[in-house]
């Protein structure tokens, strides 16, 4: 049934063969676009999950600039600041112990609230605080460091 090449005959073994590497192939090509397409999806989704955090610092910084009126170099470390913020939260959002993960929101919230209790003057930071929901915190805790 396949052309023999020598006498001119189609052959079921040359067929056969032919078939076979025309399906090996087709396996091969089947698993390589699924393969594509699976690594498209993830790329497309970390870039996503990059977005996202990004959007909230720009936000956050965003609302800071414009509500408490700061200048450049208060802007560019409160813009640095927020970047790392949420960048290292979304990190440890792939922690399984969930306790874990509140410890440690926590304290990159208290890390983030100093330095910007540092960079801010004082009324800058009350109204921070109020926005943010900090004031509440800070007066159920009379031993807080702010």
């Amino acid at each position: 049934m396949a052309f023999h090449q020598k006498s001119g005959h189609f052959t079921l073994v040359n067929l056969m063969i032919l078939t076979g590497k025309l399906y090996n192939r087709l396996i091969i090509n089947s698993l390589v676009l699924t393969l594509m397409l699976f690594l498209s999806i993830f790329s497309s989704a970390q870039a996503h999950n990059l977005k996202l955090w990004e959007q909230k610092a720009n936000s956050e910084t965003s609302w800071i600039q414009q509500n408490l009126v700061v200048n450049a170099k208060q802007y560019e470390i409160v813009k640095n600041t927020n970047l790392g913020y949420y960048s290292s939260i979304d990190s440890i959002g792939q922690i399984s112990d969930k306790r874990v993960v509140k410890k440690l929101q926590q304290e990159l919230k208290k890390n983030k609230d100093v330095l910007f209790k540092a960079v801010l003057n004082e009324s800058q930071f009350e109204q921070y605080l109020i926005h943010t929901g900090g004031e509440a915190q800070r007066v159920k805790s009379p031993f807080s460091n702010y």
